[in-house]
């Protein structure tokens, strides 16, 4: 698909025909990422982690494996 764009020529004049692209590219760039976490988002609706059992057991693991990274405190008092 093709979009036309009316663009000040005085711009492109100033700025550089290849920089004026390379800026369009970039928006379209960050247009996709857009589209694509709002496709995410869409589907996590759908998913329900808090009442999967294998999400809990794996929070549940990584809590026992890395827990202690994350309570200092409560670590040294139990020492």
């Amino acid at each position: 698909m093709s979009i036309t764009v009316n663009i000040d020529e005085q711009l492109v004049t100033d700025l550089g025909r290849e920089e004026v692209e390379r800026e369009f590219e970039k928006a379209i760039e960050r247009l996709e990422r857009r589209q694509l976490a709002r496709q995410m988002a869409d589907d996590l609706q759908d998913i329900d982690l808090t009442n999967d059992p294998d999400w809990q057991r794996a929070r549940d693991e990584a809590w026992k494996q890395y827990g202690h990274r994350y309570t200092p405190a409560v670590n040294k008092n139990e020492q």
